[in-house]
């Protein structure tokens, strides 16, 4: 008989690979198509989710500018008269809304000595002198009071004689004086004059703190101390009224004499006044308010779009009746419209500066209530938003929760991402019981058709015979 069938379906003449495919793509199509489905469904949640946290970070970013009071920074100051004064906001100031009368009477100037015109300037001769600053106390050395605050130091021709040749001349003290380490900020300099060379020295900083006097001199030298507070090269602390009280000043620059502000005054008005204002800069604060109102509207937006459901089709958004999407779209909307119970003002919601949500769920604005509410009340449309409960603050908590990296939407895309990898496990699970099923529907198939064509074989075999027995009559083959 004949051996092994090599061909599946030679012996039984059926299309054994293609049943077996059929059977298994029966057997593996719904399953598959489960699969798929569920795929899709989780896909479809995973960009929904991702749009709808793009657009809680849009939103939250809008309140950056709303969440502290220096964000605001909607103050302005100006002078009257800048030729006079000028004013500035110190850097992370906010200072409060008024007007204040400013009197110059006296600017801070620096101290300044000049020296006889020496009597040969290539050999001043021998000796030392002792520069001593006023001091905290700005009372001179020599008015015989025990002060004894001010700097101190000395130069000693001995010293001084830079080139070694045994004679100092002007050049090499003024060096002397201005590279000492011990220097409390004297810089020395020469003038040649018709009478010949002199020694000036200059305070570097102004005001009477750092006036100095010289308390001894030279044989070949002499530097005569200005003790007389109206000449024009004696050191003068700077004087200021505002509104009519007395301030005083090293400098010419004044910080937190009004608070907030930097005043330099560059001029006197003695007997006169200018104006210094601090006002409010409302258009900044409406647009920001503004911008505010427009980030939540396309939130709104995309939570309307995100919870979609056509009765007709019966077709819905990957996120239709979703908690998540209730939850943070409930909170956001209870930030926004809650009022703000810490607030000391009346303005202690959305609405009471002219701020309302329609019918559709958006904020609609009355911009002159808005603007009205700005300039009548400043303080209190900051502490509306930034208070630890103002609508800013508690809604960048809000949203924080939910998006930060261990949040809410983290969580859910995490688990979304896990079931995503069940369904692959799920589909390799059923390539490899589908390929064990072809393997057996395969055998089992060959089998019978080894047995059919053995069935042939003995049919055509025992046919043979029976025709070969005496008293048959064959078949004619005609």
């Amino acid at each position: 008989m004949a051996g092994g069938i090599s061909t599946p379906g030679i012996g039984s003449g059926l299309d054994i690979g293609s049943i077996v495919s059929a059977i298994v793509n029966a057997e593996g199509a719904p399953r598959t198509a489960n699969i798929d489905r569920r795929e899709a469904i989780i896909q479809s949640e995973l960009s929904a989710l991702g749009l709808l946290k793009a657009s809680l970070s849009d939103f939250q970013s809008a309140l950056s500018g709303l969440s502290t009071a220096s964000s605001f920074s909607a103050r302005s100051a100006s002078s009257s008269n800048a030729d006079i004064a000028s004013v500035s906001i110190l850097t992370g100031q906010q200072p409060s809304t008024g007007s204040y009368k400013l009197e110059v009477q006296q600017l801070a100037s620096a101290h300044k000595l000049i020296s006889d015109a020496a009597v040969d300037a290539d050999d001043i001769g021998t000796g030392t002198f002792t520069i001593t600053t006023f001091g905290a106390d700005k009372l001179a050395p020599s008015d015989g009071s025990d002060a004894g605050d001010g700097d101190t130091f000395s130069v000693d021709l001995a010293t001084a004689d830079a080139d070694e040749d045994g004679i100092v001349s002007l050049e090499e003290l003024k060096d002397a004086i201005n590279d000492a380490e011990d220097n409390p900020g004297i810089s020395a300099s020469i003038i040649n004059t018709d009478a010949g060379a002199q020694l000036v020295l200059n305070a570097d900083d102004p005001g009477l703190a750092n006036a100095f006097e010289v308390t001894s001199s030279f044989t070949g030298l002499t530097i005569n101390n200005l003790v007389d507070t109206n000449d024009v090269n004696y050191a003068k602390d700077a004087l200021i009224e505002i509104d009519g009280q007395a301030v005083t000043g090293s400098t010419n620059t004044f910080e937190n004499a009004i608070d907030g502000l930097s005043l330099t005054l560059n001029a006197t008005n003695v007997g006169q006044t200018i104006d210094i204002n601090v006002s409010v800069t409302t258009s900044s604060i409406q647009k920001k308010i503004e911008g505010f109102v427009n980030a939540y509207n396309s939130l709104q937006s995309a939570f309307k779009d995100q919870s979609q459901f056509d009765p007709e089709t019966t077709q819905s958004t990957p996120l239709f009746a979703d908690s998540l999407l209730r939850s943070v779209s409930s909170q956001v909307r209870n930030g926004v419209t809650g009022p703000v119970s810490s607030s000391s003002s009346e303005l202690n919601s959305l609405a009471a500066i002219g701020i309302t949500t329609d019918s559709s769920g958006q904020l609609q604005i009355d911009s002159a209530t808005l603007a009205s509410a700005i300039s009548s009340d400043y303080d209190g449309i900051v502490q509306l938003f930034t208070n630890d409960d103002g609508i800013a603050k508690r809604l960048d908590t809000t949203l924080d929760n939910y998006l930060k990296s261990d949040g809410t939407f983290d969580s859910r895309t995490d688990s979304l991402n896990n079931k995503l990898s069940g369904l692959e496990d799920e589909r390799e699970a059923l390539a490899l019981r589908l390929g064990k099923l072809e393997s057996r529907l395969m055998s089992q198939f060959i089998a019978m058709d080894t047995l059919v064509a053995q069935l042939n074989s003995t049919s055509d075999w025992l046919t043979s015979q029976l025709e070969s027995l005496p008293g048959v009559v064959r078949k004619s083959k005609d």
